[in-house]
């Protein structure tokens, strides 16, 4: 659709737009699988090839960042009551690291940043796993901070599992997803706004509901298909 709008292409016939196929029970049930790794902290998760399109350099900063300034709050709690601070919040906040779940040629590289930016010891990397739905289930939130997505997907998972989307709204399928409610979780390519989303989510949860990823079910998608015999038989 961007590409038509870009290049003002006028089309006789309406446009049928029919999303790739999830299965909700299918995710769910293998989100139940036990993972290799201990998990004893809070964590926000990425799931996808680290590669530059995906800009896991931006979300490392910006992850930087949010450390910085929950580090920051905590000084300040210091001088002010508990019940001001909201201390115990803070500290969980504290607690929160970034797992990056894929393997791909930047690995190497987003490790070494890691290291530079003082937060190596908050980012786990696991490597490709066959089933990343238990990594996403554990999350506190998945984020997805590609320029280009053909669709992102990734988000209807994290959405069928209760996990809490947090996206930039680049170029491509994002914004199928992340509309209505959904777009107090969406972000701009600024570190710091991306920092605060963090905090602004964790405490204040978008309700997910299920008509959040109905489009992309078994039985959406199937009448889409219907609908679009019915047009052409017509």
């Amino acid at each position: 659709m961007e590409s038509l709008e870009r290049y003002n292409v006028k089309l006789k016939e309406p446009i049928h737009v029919i999303y790739n196929l999830l299965n909700p029970e299918l995710i769910r049930d293998k989100a139940e699988a036990a993972i290799d790794e201990k998990f004893d902290f809070p964590y926000i998760v990425h799931v996808g090839r680290l590669h530059s399109v995906k800009s896991q350099d931006f979300l490392l900063r910006s992850f930087a960042e949010f450390k910085n300034i929950i580090s920051h709050k905590l000084k300040e709690s210091g001088a002010i009551t508990e019940k001001e601070s909201n201390v115990s919040n803070l500290t969980e906040l504290n607690k929160l690291k970034l797992v990056f779940v894929g393997d791909g040629p930047l690995k190497e590289e987003l490790k070494s940043l890691a290291e530079n930016l003082k937060i190596s010891n908050d980012v786990v990397f696991v490597g490709n796993k066959s089933n990343p739905y238990p990594y996403i289930k554990g999350a506190q939130a998945l984020t997805l901070t590609s320029k280009m997505e053909g669709m992102g997907l990734v988000l209807v998972e994290a959405l069928i599992l209760h996990v809490q989307p947090i996206a930039v709204l680049g170029k491509g399928g994002i914004k199928d997803i992340m509309h209505g409610e959904l777009l107090k979780n969406t972000i701009r390519f600024d570190e710091k706004d991306y920092a605060n989303k963090i905090i602004e989510v964790l405490n204040n949860p978008t309700q997910i509901t299920a008509q959040m990823y109905e489009p992309f079910t078994p039985k959406a998608v199937v009448k889409k298909f219907e609908e679009l015999a019915n047009y052409q038989g017509k």
